[in-house]
């Protein structure tokens, strides 16, 4: 797909308005960023309707949406820091030159590799997809690797700012803060579990130190960072060496240890993850049951209740492999630790 520039909604284009050129010019203290430049353009040209040559194109554009315009309730505890975080961080961006992409722009977001790149020579934004289509078929962007937080029944098109650099595009930070929809499943959510906490350690500091750094791993994390496929074998060399009371030189907490041990560093994650997942105002099930059922009518609501849910999945799928493979030691006759 390529689209010229001369279908730009850009910085350019506005200031060879016509109309609004010679205002930009005058004011130039008022317009020196694309932002308060383009909004002005934008507002111009929806008011002109038919008359304007961007109509077509303006008139299929859905009303922005995003999280940080909902109510507190329909937002419910466990979002409100995300939107707080989030209009910390708008306050510092400062964009490069902007420009709405017509048809490109709307193209609904899936995880499938596609290129952009915008070419000097004929002055065109081209987009190029790793897939094949057939006819009638949906042709999908790629708004970056996203993680995500809800899934929406019926997702919208939503009007996409690309930020065009030389040969590059910026990308913003996550699909429900930025556009207000998400991907069910989305393979790159995940979920922060704070494990500094952790504080009866049976080894010395030094040591702890000695056996991360030997396992290539940061010493002391103060989180781990779980998604939908993380595996045992990423997280427990962390609660293997807070659950070590001696070492040698030849010891790698990447290894198993052995039954004790190994039961020790079971329980501990096992029990880290029930006590985020008792943080939550329901269960798995539960929230499960809601979306379900017919009375979440309200979108915002439902949007909230997968964003919970979807959390909670990646919690319990981690913790049901670490509680298995703990029977499976105790089943070996290894000491209990409950």
């Amino acid at each position: 797909m390529t689209i010229p520039s001369s279908l730009f909604i850009s910085e350019p284009a506005a200031k060879a308005d016509s109309t609004l050129g010679p205002i930009f010019a005058t004011h130039v203290d008022l317009f020196t960023r694309d932002d308060p430049l383009l909004s002005t353009f934008l507002t111009y040209h929806i008011f002109l309707q038919e008359a304007s040559f961007f109509h077509p194109y303006l008139a299929i554009l859905p009303q922005p949406e995003s999280i940080l315009n909902w109510s507190m309730e329909a937002l419910g505890q466990k979002l409100v820091d995300v939107v707080t975080r989030r209009n910390d961080e708008i306050q510092a961006w400062r964009l490069p030159w902007t420009a709405l992409v017509p048809f490109a722009d709307c193209l609904n977001h899936a995880n499938v590799a596609t290129r952009y790149d915008f070419r000097d020579d004929d002055q065109c934004f081209r987009w190029h997809s790793s897939q094949r289509h057939d006819k009638d078929q949906q042709v999908f962007n790629s708004y970056g690797r996203r993680p995500n937080r809800t899934d929406l029944s019926n997702m919208m098109s939503r009007c996409v700012f690309v930020w065009l650099k030389i040969g590059s595009i910026v990308w913003l930070e996550t699909l429900l803060l930025d556009y207000g929809f998400a991907l069910h499943a989305n393979e790159w959510d995940y979920v922060d579990v704070e494990i500094a906490t952790m504080d009866d350690f049976l080894l010395p500091k030094p040591e702890r130190r000695r056996l991360f750094l030997a396992a290539h791993l940061m010493p002391f994390p103060s989180r781990l960072r779980l998604s939908p496929d993380t595996t045992l074998d990423e997280v427990l060399p962390y609660f293997r060496c807070a659950s070590l009371s001696s070492a040698t030189a030849g010891t790698s907490i990447l290894s198993p240890q052995d039954p004790a041990v190994e039961a020790l560093a079971l329980t501990r994650l096992r029990d880290q993850l029930q006590a985020h997942l008792a943080s939550f105002p329901t269960t798995l099930s539960q929230d499960a049951a809601l979306l379900n059922h017919d009375s979440v009518a309200c979108a915002n609501h439902r949007t909230a209740l997968e964003y919970r849910w979807h959390r909670k999945h990646i919690l319990q799928r981690v913790q049901d492999l670490a509680t298995l493979q703990l029977k499976e030691i105790q089943q070996q006759d290894a000491p209990e630790y409950n």
